[in-house]
C-alpha cells in the first residue's frame, strides 16, 4: 500500500515543482497589493489607537499609586501583551512587502 502510494504522489510532486519554478511566489497585482496594503496599515493604525485608548482608560481606572490592585496590574499586562503582538504583526507585514518587492524587482529587472 505505501509503494502505491509513493507511485500516486511521484507525478504529483514533479507537477508541483515544476509549477513552483515556474510561478513566483509573489506574482500578484502591484494595484491589489497597495489597496490591501492601505487596508492593513488603515486596521493596523486602528487597532493601535484602540490600545492606547484602552490604556489611558486603564491608567483612568487603576492608577498606579495602589501597588496591590491585580485587576490594574492584570489589564496593564494585557494591554503590553496586545501591543507587542501588534507590533509583531506590523513587523512580518513589512517583510512580507519587502520580499514582495524584492521579488517583483527581480522578476522586471532587464537584462
Amino acid at each position: 500500500m505505501f509503494r502505491a502510494t509513493q507511485v500516486r504522489c511521484a507525478p504529483t510532486e514533479a507537477d508541483s515543482v515544476l509549477v513552483a519554478k515556474k510561478k513566483t511566489l509573489f506574482d500578484d497585482n502591484p494595484v491589489q497589493v497597495n489597496e490591501l496594503t492601505f487596508v492593513v496599515k488603515s486596521d493596523l493604525s486602528q487597532l493601535n489607537q484602540s490600545i492606547a485608548a484602552l490604556q489611558v482608560m486603564s491608567q483612568q481606572m487603576h492608577p498606579k499609586k495602589n501597588k496591590a490592585d491585580q485587576e490594574g496590574e492584570h489589564n496593564r499586562n494585557v494591554l503590553l501583551l496586545l501591543q507587542g503582538r501588534l507590533t509583531s504583526v506590523g513587523e512580518n507585514f513589512r517583510d512580507i512587502l519587502e520580499a514582495s518587492q524584492a521579488a517583483a524587482l527581480f522578476r522586471w529587472t532587464p537584462g
